[in-house]
């Protein structure tokens, strides 16, 4: 078993060759390869219910089986264990599955007969490795397309991963990728993009309003929302959604901050909530703005002096606020209620 340390990020597909000029000057460019990638998952969607992904790749090197666990974060650095294994032929191993090395991370109520492909990817991956100190940091560029139930949807993305080093090193290294491109920190997953286009994901269940446990920290309270409020950034700047999404997270993460380190917070609000969708893609500015909130806030959660009831009682009130006001909406104009916190956040 190996954990995956990365970062990953969406960005407009006219802006892949300056990053990918950038990147070969200042990192050592890999070979770039064909991917053709099958998500696998039972009927009642055991492995997505985990926010795990089980599929089979096949390229130029052949086929291979891998199988990814539940995400975990470190310090807003998404963590997740991974098994990679290579296969004969283009087809599920179930014996792998059943390994010691997998364990108490499969879904018991996963029955492996019923396991059937969901959803596809098709991209082509450009690779370079960027070395910096101790640090070395694997950095692709995907660009292709999903494919489900007959429809396509686009596919461009970068990730950023840990090959020698630590975790913060990512920080450094995408602090001077956003210099050549607007690139938004993303927590929706190739899978999950895949379960939605393939009109399965309503069956997942939506378990953003559930309390957190007893057993939960301040600091797992305050990432969840940070996640959820990358989440609906993500949504309003690539998918269209409703721009409350933002304040539902995003108020809540503003009322925890210091006031000194608010800023950046402030103006994407403001700015989500009036941009276009293309100029909000292409804002190198903005995609900043949501790294340096995304790093207050990871190290606001490792130093906080809140208990779980203390944190989770003032993100609620927050949230309640906004809720209070989405209520109040009497036209389909979302910036109505919103004014007002609009004009809190400025005072």
């Amino acid at each position: 078993m190996a954990k995956e340390i990365e970062l990953k990020l969406r960005l407009a597909t006219e802006s892949t060759e300056q990053l990918a000029e950038w990147l070969d000057q200042h990192a050592v460019a890999g070979r770039q390869s064909k991917l053709l990638n099958d998500y696998y998952d039972t009927p009642n969607l055991a492995l997505a219910r985990l926010r795990a992904a089980l599929r089979i790749r096949t390229s130029e090197d052949g086929y291979e089986q891998t199988l990814k666990t539940r995400r975990a974060s470190e310090a807003a650095v998404q963590v997740r264990n991974e098994w990679n294994w290579r296969l004969r032929d283009n087809a599920l191993n179930h014996d792998l599955l059943r390994s010691d090395k997998v364990g108490d991370q499969w879904p018991v109520d996963a029955d492996m007969s019923e396991l059937e492909v969901v959803f596809s990817t098709n991209f082509r991956r450009r690779r370079w490795i960027w070395k910096h100190e101790d640090a070395e940091v694997e950095v692709v560029i995907d660009q292709g397309e999903i494919q489900a139930n007959d429809q396509l949807q686009p596919l461009c993305e970068t990730e950023l991963e840990v090959v020698a080093g630590h975790a913060e090193s990512l920080w450094g290294l995408l602090e001077q990728m956003q210099q050549q491109a607007a690139l938004w920190l993303s927590d929706v997953s190739k899978a999950e993009r895949g379960y939605r286009l393939a009109g399965v994901a309503q069956l997942l269940g939506n378990n953003e309003d559930d309390a957190p446990s007893q057993a939960d920290s301040s600091a797992e309270v305050i990432t969840n929302t940070l996640f959820d409020f990358q989440r609906a950034c993500e949504g309003v700047v690539w998918d269209e959604q409703n721009t409350q999404s933002i304040w539902l997270a995003g108020y809540p993460l503003w009322c925890l901050l210091p006031e000194q380190q608010r800023a950046p917070l402030t103006h994407l609000l403001c700015e989500l909530s009036a941009g276009t969708q293309t100029e909000l893609q292409e804002s190198v500015s903005l995609a900043m703005d949501l790294t340096s909130i995304t790093r207050s806030v990871a190290q606001m959660s490792t130093e906080s002096q809140l208990s779980v009831r203390e944190c989770s009682a003032t993100l609620a009130e927050a949230r309640r606020q906004v809720l209070d006001m989405i209520e109040c909406i009497k036209t389909d104009n979302i910036m109505n209620p919103i004014s007002e916190l609009l004009t809190l956040i400025r005072d």
